[in-house]
């Protein structure tokens, strides 16, 4: 199990491993408590035996940690963590998602194992520090730094872009609306007069982050 430290102050269940990195409980469950465990965090990334699939039922939900996981312990079998010292985001909820952006907006993810085929900055001109814009998109208002446009947007004069904003392929930014610290999926709109902060944003959209 690839695992990262445990945040400070989580409350979720955590994989606890000894001192040789040994996975003994898996949110509460599998061994017995014994002294000297560490909390850690799973990050979804694991390298899995034929014969652990071997141990979800066969119909219906299952939780290869809760299930499969949980009874190789209990049956003495080893499960190993080891820790990743990348970078690592959990993208399952608009606040980590936001903060995946921002990190890349801030060059804090490491993209050159991404690249050529996955650049988020593929195809865009730095115009000013920190501020990489598309040709092909037209930006008639100040942006602040950092701030990735892609192809086709569309900011109208009189609106204000950034710092902290990343807008997809299509995107439309209409006079007086406001975009600051936001992830803008493509082909939004955003309407004149509205203000999009914090948030993820997305065709009929807005998720607070």
């Amino acid at each position: 199990m690839v695992l990262a430290p445990y945040p400070k102050g989580a409350s979720y269940g955590a994989v606890e491993v000894d001192a040789a990195f040994n996975v003994r409980r898996i949110a509460g469950r599998g061994a017995p408590v014994e002294p000297g465990l560490t909390k850690m965090h799973f990050t979804g990334v694991h390298v899995l035996e034929p014969e652990l699939l071997a141990r979800l039922p066969p119909e219906g939900e299952s939780d290869i940690n809760r299930t499969a996981y949980v009874r190789l312990i209990h049956d003495g079998a080893k499960v190993h963590g080891w820790v990743q010292k990348g970078y690592w985001g959990d993208l399952g909820a608009p606040r980590s998602l936001l903060r995946a952006n921002l990190d890349m907006l801030e060059g804090r993810v490491p993209l050159e194992r991404f690249r050529p085929g996955a650049d988020p900055f593929a195809g865009t001109v730095e115009q000013s520090p920190r501020v990489w814009i598309h040709p092909t998109a037209r930006v008639d208002a100040p942006v602040a730094a950092p701030a990735l446009i892609h192809a086709g947007v569309q900011v109208a004069a009189g609106a204000r872009i950034g710092p902290g904003v990343v807008l997809g392929a299509g995107v439309r930014v209409d006079a007086g609306a406001q975009v600051e610290r936001a992830a803008v999926w493509d082909s939004t709109h955003i309407a004149a007069g509205e203000r999009v902060a914090d948030q993820i944003a997305a065709p009929g959209v807005r998720l607070d982050c």
